[in-house]
């Protein structure tokens, strides 16, 4: 049995993690392999086009990484586009899809 002081640590490491979780929507393996996508399809100055972003996420909805798969599923490639280019400059950035992919398991 643990004691009271273990088991209150416990308690607040799973809390803790399941925030972390939470805020950044992706694990740590699904971040690392979505970056590597992003940077297979981005041009020069680190963003994703319109064509780009499509290839980007159904690479993601191949490896089941975040919101990709629904995308991809509901052909939903330019509503999500323009869901994540919050500047509306017509490319995504890196930090426009983590935002975006926070947002939706908030």
């Amino acid at each position: 049995m643990l004691s009271p002081v273990v088991a209150v640590a416990v308690v607040l490491a799973c809390v803790v993690a399941g925030s972390t979780q939470t805020a950044w929507a992706l694990t740590p393996e699904e971040k690392d392999q979505a970056w590597a996508n992003f940077n297979k399809f981005c041009s020069g100055n680190k963003t994703l086009t319109l064509d780009q972003f499509q290839r980007f996420i159904d690479l993601n909805a191949e490896a089941n990484i975040g919101e990709a798969q629904r995308i991809q599923s509901n052909k939903a490639y330019e509503n999500a586009f323009s869901d994540m280019d919050a500047d509306a400059n017509n490319k995504v950035t890196w930090g426009e899809y983590l935002k975006y992919e926070r947002e939706q398991r908030s």
